[in-house]
């Protein structure tokens, strides 16, 4: 999405989220070759300042854990286990997984997408509606018997979106009604009712900014900062408290290789810094922070990012450490906050957004994790 400048994608949802991402390509290395393409490659090696594909970042990327067909239809039921939505496959399982890239996820971050598994082979028999009120193109279903005032408080409509979204905006000391304009004007399909502002009575022409202006509100305790790690790709963004909390946490981890102590933490947000479009909202392992990129050679930039974090953990050999009960995935996945798509669904282990195997609060405290500060 862009506005007035204001570039805004999610690398959560554009490399590693769907199965039609990765069915294109026989592995995680030429993925990254089909978001740029050899001959652009080869080309802008002669446009001055242009980045550079470092093939041996590009070939520590995982490919997908688990095998993904591309069926004509798919599913996926609400963390509550009442609602069961239903439509074509490559739409509906994106959507799926942008759902869980947005404060909604709350809703249904533990719940994979079953492609080619209809709601009525899955008990929901009740067709709820025709048109979902934010997924213009999905079926919603119900099982018989469900109750009614909790079945109908989960439509978009009902109230339980709103109060998520607006106890999230609470939470994080932003204007409240920021999220329901993200939710809305960014994450509902075209033509539907919630981007229609048939349910709430919405500007989108106000967002992105209006949300990223919120982030960076005057009454958010001690401010906020930005921090640029290693490789100079990506910038991460959020509450002073925040930014330094999860730096502490993953330099116990192999990835704080890429968080130094020279690493600056700047008072400049990432766009003054010369990252101009956010490619996350809520960044799949820190989900209070921001991340941007610089929309020149922005694919580069991006692979090559997740390239470098894929090599500080899958090129760290922690088997003695360990002593076979967990690897450097687990130990540096369970230092991601809950809340984000590594530790709710284990999305760098299973490099797939349909898919969730969580990392839970009690496999992450029995493992006893060393501090790799201290090795």
């Amino acid at each position: 999405m862009s506005q007035d400048g204001v570039e805004f994608v999610d690398d959560d949802v554009a490399l590693l989220q769907t199965s039609a991402t990765h069915n294109k390509t026989s592995s995680a290395q030429s993925d990254a070759q089909q978001a740029v393409p050899r001959e652009e490659a080869e080309a802008l090696g002669g446009v001055l300042g242009a980045p550079q594909l470092d093939m041996d970042l590009i070939n520590s990327i995982s490919e997908p854990l688990f095998h993904h067909d591309e069926p004509e239809f798919g599913s996926y039921l609400t963390e509550d286990q009442l609602h069961c939505l239903e439509g074509p496959f490559t739409l509906s399982e994106l959507q799926h997984s942008m759902t869980r890239a947005t404060p909604l996820s709350v809703l249904m971050y533990s719940q994979p997408y079953a492609g080619g598994v209809t709601c009525v082979s899955r008990g929901f028999t009740e067709l709820l509606q025709e048109h979902d009120e934010c997924f213009h193109s999905v079926t919603r279903w119900i099982k018989p018997g469900s109750p009614p005032e909790r079945t109908l408080a989960g439509r978009p409509s009902g109230g339980l979106w709103a109060a998520a979204l607006d106890r999230y905006d609470e939470e994080h000391h932003f204007a409240v009604g920021n999220s329901r304009r993200f939710v809305a004007c960014w994450l509902c399909e075209e033509g539907s009712a919630m981007r229609n502002g048939e349910i709430w009575d919405l500007d989108c022409s106000l967002h992105p900014e209006a949300y990223i202006a919120s982030s960076r509100g005057a009454d958010i305790p001690n401010g906020f900062v930005s921090v640029v790690p290693a490789g100079d790709e990506v910038c991460y963004e959020g509450q002073t408290d925040y930014i330094e909390g999860v730096v502490a946490n993953v330099r116990r981890t192999p990835m704080g290789r890429l968080f130094p102590q020279s690493m600056e933490f700047s008072t400049q947000n990432c766009q003054e810094r010369g990252f101009d479009r956010v490619r996350d909202m809520l960044d799949e392992c820190w989900p209070d922070a921001r991340k941007f990129i610089r929309s020149a050679f922005e694919d580069i930039y991006m692979v090559n990012w997740i390239g470098r974090y894929s090599e500080s953990i899958n090129n760290y050999d922690s088997t003695e450490l360990s002593d076979g009960r967990w690897t450097t995935m687990d130990w540096v996945s369970c230092s991601c906050d809950v809340g984000g798509a590594v530790r709710d669904r284990g999305m760098w282990q299973s490099m797939h957004g349909g898919d969730s195997i969580p990392y839970t609060d009690s496999y992450c405290s029995a493992m006893n994790f060393p501090d790799f500060q201290t090795l």
